[in-house]
């Protein structure tokens, strides 16, 4: 019978202050939203780093095809009137800031006799 006689193997746990328990509580959920604000954010680089991607392109487009139309303006001045090459240029002005659509343009806007 000296089964019966050892002292406890578990010992009782006095109880915790109730300030205690709130502290504790808190902390935890202090570490949880932590630890999902990190999940986030270590998502979100890869979509803004595509969408900077993306928007770098529209801003090349953008500046090659508004490179493209001074180019053809300079030289439009530079050979001759613009009266031949207006045309073009309002053509591509319209194609820049329309969508591509260049129908029912119904006089150029440039002209100078020369």
């Amino acid at each position: 019978m000296t089964l019966f006689k050892r002292p406890c193997l578990y010992s009782k746990m006095n109880k915790e202050d109730p300030e205690e328990i709130f502290h504790r509580r808190a902390k935890f959920l202090i570490y949880k939203t932590l630890q999902e604000a990190d999940l986030i954010s270590r998502r979100d680089p890869p979509l803004s780093s595509f969408l900077r991607l993306k928007l770098l392109r529209l801003k090349v487009k953008i500046g090659k095809r508004l490179a493209k139309l001074r180019h053809s303006v300079v030289s439009a001045v530079r050979f001759g009137g613009i009266r031949k090459h207006s045309h073009g240029g309002v053509r591509a002005l319209k194609k820049l800031f329309h969508g591509g659509s260049t129908t029912g343009l119904p006089r150029p806007i440039f002209t100078l006799e020369v």
